[in-house]
C-alpha cells in the first residue's frame, strides 16, 4: 500500500470519520515492503471514471500535499441506512408507502444519474393500491406533473387533488436501463 493510501486509511481509522465516496487509490507493495511503480494507468483511470470517481492523484514519485476532507461516519451509516431500513423513512399512509428523500449518494449508489430529484420508495404496504405497481427503489419524480423535492411537496399535492385522479411519474432501474413509468391513482 503506497504511503498515501496508508496515512489516509490510518487518519480515517484513528478520527472515526470515512473518506469521500468519490475518491479511491490504488498502488502496489511488495512482500518485503517495497513500494512498487504502478501500472495501467489509463485503464485505471477510466474504470474509476466508470464507477464515479472524481479525484485522481498521480504522484510521480514526488513528494506532494494533499488535502483531504473526511465526513462524519455517523451522518454517512445514517444515510446509507435510510433507504434499506422503512422505520428511516416518511410514511405517506393516504398512499400506502414509505418514501425517502433521495440524496445524491444514494443517488449514485442505486445507479441513478447526477442530478436525479425525488422521492425514493422504500416499502409499499401489502394491500395498499399501489401493490404490484410500485416496487422499492423506484423513484418517484412528480405528481400531478408538480416535480417531487420532498415529501412536503407529495403532501401539498393529495392534499390539493384529495378524490382526484393523481398521475405519477416514476423511474425504475432494470439492469442498466432506467426506465420511466406512469401510474395513475384513482
Amino acid at each position: 500500500m503506497p504511503p498515501l493510501s496508508r496515512h489516509l486509511s490510518l487518519v480515517s481509522l484513528l478520527s472515526d470519520r470515512s473518506a469521500r465516496s468519490n475518491v479511491a487509490m490504488t498502488g502496489e507493495i511488495s512482500l518485503r515492503g517495497r513500494v512498487l511503480p504502478v501500472g495501467g494507468i489509463k485503464g485505471k483511470l477510466l474504470a474509476a471514471r466508470r464507477a464515479g470517481i472524481d479525484t485522481v492523484v498521480i504522484r510521480n514519485g514526488r513528494q506532494i500535499v494533499v488535502k483531504v476532507t473526511l465526513s462524519d461516519r455517523e451522518e454517512l451509516q445514517q444515510r446509507a441506512v435510510a433507504p434499506e431500513d422503512p422505520s428511516k423513512g416518511y410514511p405517506v399512509e393516504e398512499l400506502g408507502m414509505t418514501v425517502h428523500q433521495l440524496d445524491p449518494e444514494t443517488a449514485q449508489s442505486l445507479g441513478y444519474p447526477p442530478g436525479s430529484n425525488g422521492l425514493l420508495v422504500v416499502k409499499v404496504e401489502p394491500g395498499s393500491q399501489l401493490t404490484g405497481k410500485l416496487q422499492r427503489y423506484d423513484l418517484i419524480e412528480e405528481a400531478a406533473r408538480t416535480p417531487l423535492n420532498s415529501v412536503g411537496d407529495l403532501t401539498q399535492v393529495l392534499e390539493e387533488r384529495n378524490r382526484e385522479t393523481i398521475v405519477l411519474k416514476i423511474r425504475r432501474k432494470n439492469g442498466s436501463n432506467l426506465e420511466t413509468h406512469m401510474i395513475v391513482l384513482k
